[in-house]
C-alpha cells in the first residue's frame, strides 16, 4: 500500500470537518506521533470557532479560524470573519505550527476583502492563538470514492488569545472562543 497526502482544506470542507467530530466514534490514546508534528503521510490542523461582539457597528463578529500543516509545505493558518453584515475573505495566511495533536498556534496579521449587498470594503486582523490539546483522542476510519482508507484523528483543545477584526465604516470585535466544544486539533492520512 502507499500512503497519499489529501490538500489542504478550507472553507465549507473545513466546516463539515468540524462537525464531523461530532459523530460517533471509538476514544483511543494519542497515538506515537501525537507530540512530535503529524507524520509525513498525514495533514494536522487546528479549528477554533470565534465569537465577539461588534465595538463600533451592529451585532456580533464571527470567524471559523484554521491552521494547516499539509506535508511538504510550511504551516499556515486563516480564517474568513462576519462582521456588520459584511462576509470577509482573504487570500493570505499567517505563519502557524502543529505539533501532532498536542498543541497548535498562529499568529500574524491579515488583510481582507469583505462584501455585502451595500458594496465591499477592506478590513484587517490581528491573530495570536494557541490551541492545547486536551482529553481523549478519538478516531473514524472511512473509504472514500477512490477506494482509499481515510483515519481521522481528533483531540478537544483548549484555545487561548484571539484575533482583533477591524472593517473601517463597518466595526470591530475581539473574537475569542465561544465554548470549549468549538476548538480541536486533528490529524488526516489517507493511505490507498
Amino acid at each position: 500500500m502507499r500512503t497519499t497526502t489529501r490538500s489542504w482544506i478550507r472553507g465549507s470542507t473545513g466546516l463539515a470537518l468540524l462537525l464531523l467530530g461530532a459523530g460517533p466514534a471509538a476514544a483511543s490514546p494519542p497515538g506515537q506521533d501525537s507530540g512530535s508534528g503529524p507524520p509525513a503521510s498525514a495533514i494536522g490542523y487546528a479549528t477554533a470557532l470565534l465569537y465577539g461582539e461588534n465595538r463600533t457597528g451592529e451585532g456580533g463578529a464571527e470567524s471559523l479560524f484554521e491552521a494547516y500543516a499539509p506535508a511538504g509545505v510550511p504551516a499556515f493558518a486563516r480564517g474568513e470573519v462576519f462582521i456588520g453584515g459584511y462576509e470577509c475573505l482573504t487570500e493570505g495566511s499567517v505563519p502557524a505550527q502543529v505539533t501532532g495533536l498536542q498543541s497548535a498556534r498562529a499568529t500574524g496579521w491579515l488583510r481582507y476583502d469583505c462584501g455585502s449587498a451595500e458594496g465591499t470594503v477592506r478590513g484587517y486582523a490581528i491573530v495570536h492563538l494557541s490551541w492545547t490539546g486536551q482529553g481523549e483522542v478519538t478516531q473514524q476510519s472511512w473509504t472514500d470514492e477512490m477506494g482509499c482508507t481515510v483515519t481521522l484523528q481528533v483531540r478537544p483543545a483548549r484555545v487561548t488569545g484571539g484575533m482583533l477584526a477591524v472593517v473601517p465604516g463597518v466595526g470591530s470585535a475581539v473574537l475569542t472562543l465561544n465554548a470549549p466544544a468549538d476548538a480541536d486539533i486533528r490529524q488526516e492520512r489517507v493511505t490507498c
